[in-house]
């Protein structure tokens, strides 16, 4: 299974998972064909040059690992891409 597809899996599972990071989100939107933005503070925005798509989060501090709310708009996030 590609690197992308393990991601998905990861991102899209039930119950949530607690243990995702930033880093992986990252990676994900990458294979998706997004770019990573860095805005004001800590807010990022995911930029599909091809579709004009945004998807606009905060970089999770102090460490890396995202919240659950977050874990909760990329589920809905990917669902609308996929």
């Amino acid at each position: 299974m590609a690197k992308k597809e393990k991601l998905l899996e990861k991102f899209l599972s039930r119950p949530l998972k607690r243990n995702l990071t930033f880093r992986e989100l990252v990676t994900l939107f990458q294979t998706l064909g997004y770019e990573l933005i860095n805005k004001e503070g800590s807010r990022v925005a995911f930029w599909n040059k091809a579709t004009g798509d945004i998807f606009d989060m905060h970089h999770p501090h102090p460490d890396d690992t995202l919240k659950l709310y977050v874990v909760k708009k990329v589920q809905e996030k990917l669902k609308d891409i996929l």
